[in-house]
Order: structure tokens, then C-alpha cells, then sequence
């Protein structure tokens, strides 16, 4: 589903299942390009059929405040998320937050060649057991002194069941880590304020009573004022992920 030359467009409540099967083309499940304010919520996107793109969701060339909301993202070849300045268009503002995925991979979220600006992926939860991505990040940048990337992940739940994978393929210096969990996982990156404890992720993507996650996250202005399953955000530090609500016993 591609949105091309808009202004202020909604995707919302929509089903995508069994893309990129057959294209020759790169394509992902719901894109964007050439557009300006554009919304995507509340969507299931599954059945990427391969690696080209085929992840969930892409803010490409020209797309600029492109938010990523409330959507269920699952078993996806390709991954999540693709940010792609096609033909050196910029891509500025994109945002994704409080969206869950499951066994997505080959990466979560790949960079394209280009100026990415103001990129915010935060309070998010990514659950992986049959898939395990490669990359975490996968930057298909050149130089780092030629293409300017502005990539925070922040708050952000990771839990592996597997083994291997969450590399990171040629990460420029404006990729930054904070608050997020990683479990399961060998993070080789700085990640102030994170935590590797078991953040007791049930499999409806809530938080265990007891869990190191809850309220353990920084604080983020704009947020969009509540959380995946509609509970309302409340002053003060967030759970890390996409659930706001308390510890589910």
C-alpha cells in the first residue's frame, strides 16, 4: 500500500497480509513517499514474503513527519521498519511509537543512503523466537561524512527466545541508544539507563507485575498520550515498551 504525493494522509484499521510474494520490486506493506503530516495506525501488517524490502512499514524519499502508531506487525521476511531517502530526497521527522512486532526480521530497521533527520523509534515492543533478525539496525549508508543520520531508539522493549542476531551493519555516529530493555540479546552498543533484566513480557505484549520495565523509562514530550492497547500516558518516567498500564499478575 503506497500513499505517493499527499498531504495530511490517514491509513488506519487496515489488514495487509501475504506481500511481496511475487514483485520484482523493492516494496514494504504500507509506504510512503513524496508526503507530508501522514499518519498510519491502528494497521496489522504480516506475511512479508521477502527480503526486498518486505518489512512492515517505510518512510522513503520526500516523506517528511511521518508517524508509525498503534499498528501489529508480524512475520515479515524483511523486518519493521525501512527509512529510505530515495535519490537523496530527504526523509525528516519520522516516528514510531507504541507499535509491538513479532518475528519480524531480517532486521528491524534498515537506513537507506540519504539524509534521515529527526528519526524517533520509541516505546515499542519487539518479540522474537522463530524469526531472529540479522540486524537490529542495518545502515546501507556510504560515507558517514557524506549522509547525515539522525536515529534515536529510546524506551524501546527487545526479547529474544533465539540465538544470534541484532547486529549492526555500518551504524553511523547519529544512531543513539537509551532506556531501552534487551533480553535475550548481547547489546554491543552504549544504552544509558536500559536494562537486561527479564522484563516479564506477557505474549499479549503487556509487562508481569514485578516487571524492571515498568516506569523505568524517560520521559518523551509529544508522545501521542497513550499507549498501544489505548491506556492513557501519565506524567512522569513511562514503562519501557508499548504497554502503559500496570503489572499484569
Amino acid at each position: 500500500m503506497k500513499l505517493d504525493t499527499t498531504s495530511g494522509a490517514r491509513v488506519d484499521h487496515n489488514r495487509v497480509d501475504g506481500f511481496q510474494l511475487r514483485s520484482p520490486s523493492a516494496n514494504a506493506g504500507i509506504w510512503t513517499f513524496n508526503t507530508d503530516d501522514t499518519t498510519v495506525e491502528y494497521n496489522e501488517v504480516s506475511g512479508g514474503g521477502n527480503t526486498h524490502d518486505g518489512m512492515s512499514f517505510d518512510a522513503d524519499g520526500a516523506s517528511q513527519n511521518t508517524v508509525f502508531q498503534y499498528n501489529y506487525s508480524h512475520d515479515n521476511k524483511g523486518g519493521f521498519l525501512l527509512i529510505c531517502p530515495y535519490s537523496g530526497a530527504k526523509t525528516i521527522g519520522t516516528v514510531a511509537r507504541y507499535n509491538v512486532s513479532r518475528n519480524d526480521g531480517a532486521r528491524l530497521v534498515q537506513n537507506c543512503w540519504g539524509p534521515i533527520l529527526g528519526t524517533e523509534i520509541y516505546n515499542n515492543t519487539f518479540h522474537n523466537k522463530e524469526q531472529i533478525p540479522g540486524y537490529l539496525v542495518q545502515d546501507d549508508a556510504g560515507s558517514p561524512a557524506t549522509t547525515q543520520h539522525e536515529l534515536a531508539i529510546r524506551n524501546n522493549v527487545f526479547v529474544s527466545e533465539g540465538t544470534g542476531g541484532y547486529a549492526f551493519k555500518n551504524p553511523t555516529p547519529g544512531l543513539s541508544f537509551d532506556h531501552n530493555a534487551f533480553y535475550g540479546i548481547e547489546m554491543t552498543r552504549p544504552n544509558p539507563g536500559g536494562i537486561t533484566a527479564d522484563p516479564k513480557l506477557r505474549a499479549d505484549f503487556r509487562l508481569g507485575a514485578g516487571s524492571p520495565a515498568l516506569a523505568a523509562g524517560a520521559v518523551i514530550e509529544n508522545n501521542g498520550g497513550k499507549d498501544y492497547f489505548g491506556n492513557r500516558l501519565k506524567p512522569g518516567a513511562p514503562n519501557i515498551g508499548a504497554y502503559a498500564g500496570r503489572g499484569v499478575r
